[in-house]
């Protein structure tokens, strides 16, 4: 990896993720001290996907750090935990379907975009469909992180948005709407790539301060102030693509929602050596950032002054409301269906049988399609059918 780095060193956004990733990465083995064989083994595949140049390589690489990292949860030995890594790695081949059809189908343009942000939204958001990565490791941050932010930017980066401006907008339009039920690191993540829609820089100097979001600590209202300005960004270039009263609207709507997870956010208690070490390596990415990209110092006009306003004011607003009516600011639970299981119920069909005896003449329509793919053989089969068919679509 580090000689892939080394000869792509004139590429900032390519050792950009990659540079944000072992800050993240660091983060957490100085935070827990340890850190386990399989979630480094997943490390691995998902710092690949950042580097890979080619679509169908990054969705390989995306899949089979999921697959390590449910490898951990099912070592665990309780039945339970492995009812869960089966249907945890069910839903994450899922969420690859969308870009992976796209790849296949060879689309191009704003289609192609709109494919690959389906499965953004898939990996990164866990309302309205919960997400089966916050039923896992729900004191580590990280295993979240690997999942949502870094997948997601390993597709978002190597998409060329300069002929699609629009899509700065559309992206923050969707994240207040999805952030109705989605957490702070949720948002923050998504108006990264908002920003990243715009230019590359913008989304790289936002995503430096990712590692603040592996722990919760005081220097959660950093990454509020971070979105707000990237709420502006994204309303300023807006108005060059979109008719300005309704940048306006969108603008005032968008912070007015956003704002939501930041107020019921509760920062945990840590020491103020943790919390000066996660705001120094974001200062660090930040500053490197700063060094190496050219940089055009943006002017936050009345469009964007229009984010940052009602945002602040929502906030302060929402704190005082927050006390006497918590209820409001709750984030809204995920939907539950036939299809969509609830992870805390094992299965009826995982009862460690072989591929070949499993009966899918039995039970609801959601256990037939757990069944069929239940054994580690099937699994394989599914990565080595999906692995096929992106280097046949690559072609």
């Amino acid at each position: 990896m580090g000689y892939f780095v080394w000869i792509r060193s004139g590429d900032p956004i390519l050792w950009g993720g990659i540079a944000i990733f072992l800050a993240m990465t660091l983060s957490e083995v100085f935070e827990k001290r340890t850190i386990e064989p399989f979630t480094v083994l997943s490390a691995l595949f998902f710092a690949q996907s950042l580097l890979a140049q080619n679509i169908g390589v990054v969705i390989i690489c995306i899949a089979f750090g999921d697959m390590f990292l449910n490898v951990e949860i099912f070592s665990g030995g309780e039945l339970l935990e492995k009812n869960r890594a089966i249907q945890n790695i069910c839903r994450s081949l899922f969420s690859l379907l969308p870009v992976t059809f796209g790849v296949l189908l060879g689309l191009k343009g704003h289609y192609f975009i709109f494919i690959m942000s389906v499965t953004v939204m898939l990996r990164l958001f866990s309302w309205p469909f919960p997400h089966w990565i916050s039923e896992e490791k729900k004191d580590s941050a990280f295993f979240n992180l690997l999942v949502s932010a870094v997948s997601s930017f390993a597709l978002w980066r190597g998409q060329d948005f300069s002929t699609f401006p629009e899509w700065a907008i559309i992206w923050m339009a969707i994240t207040a709407l999805l952030s109705l039920g989605a957490q702070y690191t949720e948002v923050y993540i998504s108006m990264s790539l908002g920003a990243f829609c715009i230019s590359p820089t913008y989304g790289l100097l936002a995503a430096a301060m990712w590692p603040l979001l592996v722990c919760r600590g005081k220097s959660v209202y950093l990454v509020a102030l971070f979105s707000a300005i990237a709420g502006a960004l994204i309303s300023e270039a807006a108005s060059k693509v979109v008719i300005e009263n309704t940048v306006y609207v969108l603008s005032g709507l968008s912070a007015l929602i956003l704002a939501r997870p930041f107020v019921s956010l509760k920062p945990e208690v840590r020491t103020w050596l943790n919390e000066v070490r996660d705001l120094l390596l974001s200062v660090i990415l930040f500053g490197l950032f700063v060094y190496v990209l050219p940089i055009q110092v943006p002017v936050i006009g009345p469009f964007g002054g229009t984010f940052v306003g009602v945002f602040i004011l929502t906030y302060i607003i929402g704190v005082v409301l927050y006390s006497k009516r918590p209820k409001l600011f709750e984030p809204l639970q995920g939907l539950r269906g036939p299809l969509i299981p609830d992870l805390t119920e094992p299965l009826s069909s995982l009862n460690e049988k072989a591929g070949w005896q499993i009966n899918l003449g039995e039970g609801p329509l959601s256990v037939k399609f757990y069944r069929a793919l239940e054994s580690e053989s099937h699994l394989i089969w599914l990565l080595g059918l999906l692995g096929v068919a992106l280097y046949w679509g690559g072609r």
